[in-house]
């Protein structure tokens, strides 16, 4: 590579640095926590059932003895009920879109939404990573900031694998820039780090900020769709989950559908429990067209 055109790309590479460093590095910690929401969250709320001491993994009551049980204590029917392989996960019942509340498996006893303290801890993170724990008209000002900063981090990256090639494609060249050295100080051991730390994490960090550019933007994520070899339809991303064509969520006024708890994982106001792809979701009822609950069928999800 020319000189003059590795000092551009050197140029280019340090401002958009300097530029989105404090909102990368908020990110990245943040959602480093909300990685770890999943398996917390499950042990805070197997800690909540004591199954039999003959409870063994699909050993679980009917769901028919259990309904009436919900129906009695939330006074209303269910519209899905997601069931656990592990005999301490408790049930996940769904009265809507937005309102999931949890129950003993065993007993039917209503549980609450789960251990408040772990729940609010990680909305707290949620709303941080999302929007800088700002609140109304300033969501809008942080979601710009965070949505252009993931946009600048996708540039930061080919112009940062651009900077590292060596000069010489000699192996002590390469192996200046591919592993760590010892002995090094000062500059010359960060310049090595960043060299090696940059190139080994270059397509995780590319992933990363390519999807977190497509939440933020729906022509990036369009993109992605029809790299992945997907449709877009018209009125933008349909798909599960997003309430489009072919989305996760029932159509009004018609039954709900039993469906993959990973598929009603999208974004809300009191976010719904992110759930392991190996559980079943099992649908309790219709949507209830009148005061009183409809019938409960029963209809299995993913294995």
């Amino acid at each position: 590579m020319p000189a003059t055109l590795r000092k551009v790309f050197l140029w280019i590479h340090l401002v958009l640095g300097v530029a989105t460093a404090v909102v990368a590095l908020s990110l990245c910690v943040s959602g480093a926590l909300l990685a770890a929401e999943l398996p917390v969250t499950r042990w805070a709320e197997r800690r909540l059932v004591e199954p039999p001491a003959t409870a063994t993994p699909g050993s679980l009551p009917e769901l028919e003895t259990l309904v009436p049980k919900i129906v009695a204590q939330s006074e209303r029917a269910p519209e899905q009920i997601t069931v656990g392989h592990d005999p301490r996960d408790p049930l996940v019942v769904s009265f809507g879109r937005r309102e999931q509340s949890l129950y003993d498996p065993w007993t039917g006893e209503a549980l609450g939404e789960g251990p408040a303290g772990i729940e609010g801890f990680f909305r707290k993170v949620m709303t941080f990573h999302r929007w800088f724990s700002l609140e109304g008209s300033g969501r809008e000002a942080a979601r710009a900031i965070v949505g252009v900063s993931t946009l600048i981090f996708v540039l930061m990256i080919p112009t940062g694998l651009l900077l590292w090639l060596p000069r010489r494609w000699r192996w002590p060249a390469v192996r200046s820039v591919l592993l760590f050295r010892r002995g090094l100080s000062g500059k010359a051991r960060d310049f090595n780090w960043h060299n090696v730390l940059g190139f080994w994490s270059a397509l995780v960090l590319l992933v990363l900020a390519l999807t977190g550019a497509g939440i933020a933007y729906d022509w990036v994520g369009n993109g992605l769709t029809r790299l992945a070899g997907g449709e877009v339809s018209e009125g933008g991303r349909g798909g599960p989950g997003r309430g489009g064509p072919g989305g996760g969520g029932p159509a009004t006024g018609g039954p709900a559908t039993a469906r993959p708890a990973r598929e009603r994982a999208g974004a809300r106001a009191r976010r719904p429990r992110r759930r392991r792809p190996s559980t079943s979701a099992w649908l309790a009822s219709t949507r209830p067209s009148s005061a009183s609950p409809a019938s409960p069928r029963a209809g299995s999800g993913s294995p």
